[in-house]
């Protein structure tokens, strides 16, 4: 890296010059790239690591740090709980009532776990709006992916059924009443987040293959970077 390198703007602008802090961002958006490939995140709990120790404490019929972590769930989900409890429990002695004691009953028996698939949602109390603007991302960079590939690549059909699907879960997002993504529809944009689509099959020239690879990495490194946006932000 050096001061004479230059980053295109995301907007279709001038060039910029690149500065330490693109640099910090582009090691982050990296790190949540690769990441992605392998369901785990650093600062995020309930990762694929997470997993096989639980399923593995599950087999030993134990109690350990993986079952206790999954037992409370979302810390920032736990918190906002937490917080709406003592609202209520104010609200009961306002009025005069009492019974304090019961207020274990309304902890949730399945609490969401901190997974990137929950992160990334929308519905997730730590990073609603962050969440919500990666969605947004998705949705306008997947469309220009797809456009591009359509438009050069027409045979390579993996590839764009593969952007498809993803700006549908984030359309579908984006309509639903609560304006988050299904977690069980985060395996269609995974790919996109880790850019691990299908190659193209097109038979074009390699450098123009090159150049559409090129163009179509840079699309899906925006949504990386709304995605890397989310999760500190919840890890914060």
């Amino acid at each position: 890296w050096d001061n004479k390198m230059r980053l295109p703007d995301e907007n279709g602008g001038k060039d910029k010059r690149v500065t330490f802090d693109d640099v910090g961002d582009h090691n982050v958006t990296t790190k949540t790239i690769l990441g992605a490939r392998v369901r785990q995140q650093v600062g995020v709990p309930h990762g694929a690591h997470h997993r096989r120790i639980l399923e593995e404490e599950k087999k030993r019929g134990m109690r350990g740090p993986a079952t206790r972590s999954a037992f409370w769930g979302c810390r920032a989900c736990k918190a906002a709980r937490d917080e709406a409890t003592k609202e209520a429990r104010e609200a009961r002695r306002r009025r005069g009532e009492l019974g304090d004691w019961d207020d274990w009953k309304q902890e949730d028996s399945e609490p969401p776990q901190a997974s990137l698939a929950h992160i990334l949602s929308g519905s997730c109390a730590g990073n609603k709006e962050e969440a919500r603007h990666f969605m947004r991302k998705l949705d306008k960079h997947t469309a220009r992916a797809t456009a591009r590939v359509e438009r050069e690549a027409p045979d390579s059909k993996d590839t764009a059924t593969f952007l498809r699907r993803a700006r549908a879960a984030s359309l579908k997002a984006k309509g639903s009443r609560f304006g988050a993504l299904a977690e069980e529809e985060y395996d269609k944009i995974a790919p996109v987040i880790a850019c691990t689509l299908p190659a193209l099959t097109d038979s074009i020239p390699e450098r123009k293959r090159r150049e559409l690879a090129g163009e179509v990495t840079s699309e899906l490194q925006v949504v990386g970077k709304a995605a890397s946006i989310a999760i500190q932000t919840w890890v914060r």
